[in-house]
């Protein structure tokens, strides 16, 4: 029997605008992690996320939106096309 990976939970962008500021004003990771539930790995990841989309407290301490927004999942691409697949839909219903 195969175990089916648990989807990754996704923080709202508020809560991820609230652990860049504590992190940016020098709060602890760990203490950060305690206040906002993110784990300690995934804020730094937001941290690093947010540096990389033009972040930078030393010339503009403002968060952005497009600082930590949640990037696009495209996920497994299609293997049929949408004609394919509107095709498929058609036939399936008129049984």
């Amino acid at each position: 029997m195969t175990s089916t990976p648990t989807p990754r939970p996704r923080h709202p962008t508020a809560l991820r605008v609230q652990a860049l500021t504590l992190l940016t004003e020098g709060f602890h990771l760990d203490r950060v992690s305690e206040i906002t539930t993110i784990p300690p790995r995934t804020l730094q990841y937001i941290r690093k996320k947010a540096k990389d989309r033009g972040y930078n407290p030393e010339i503009d301490c403002r968060i952005l939106e497009e600082y930590v927004v949640d990037g696009e999942h495209t996920g497994r691409p299609k293997e049929i096309t949408e004609e394919t697949e509107l095709a498929l839909i058609a036939s399936v219903s008129k049984d």
